[in-house]
């Protein structure tokens, strides 16, 4: 089945398993950028925050705005975008931010997702 002119051609047994909850779908970005009109993952990450009311130069504010930085070299910077997801939910979700800073097991899970100087 096909759901738009150009779109793939899905088999209808993929259709029906996705229906039973026995199949889920991942698509690219290429089908998510050129065929859906649809934001890239950066942009999307900065919808987020702007959306969430993220505060003015918090971490996933600043990953984000280093992000957008091309730096003198011209290149396009690597950033782990992922990461900026992850800062919001240890903004918002301060409980989680204090288990972050805990020492605990997960404070090494949280500690790499900060950028140096952020906590």
């Amino acid at each position: 089945m096909k759901f738009t002119e150009h779109g793939p051609d899905i088999p209808d047994d993929l259709l029906v398993a996705r229906d039973e909850g026995r199949v889920l779908f991942f698509w690219g970005a290429g089908v998510s950028l050129a065929f859906a009109g649809l934001s890239d993952f950066l942009k999307l990450a900065g919808h987020v925050i702007d959306d969430l009311g993220s505060l003015t130069g918090s971490p996933a504010r600043r990953l984000h705005a280093a992000a957008n930085t091309k730096p003198p070299s011209g290149e396009k910077p690597f950033v782990p975008v992922d990461r900026m997801f992850i800062l919001l939910d240890l903004e918002f979700d301060p409980g989680r931010a204090r288990l972050c800073g805990a020492g605990t097991e997960a404070a090494g899970q949280c500690g790499a997702a900060w950028p140096q100087g952020a906590h």
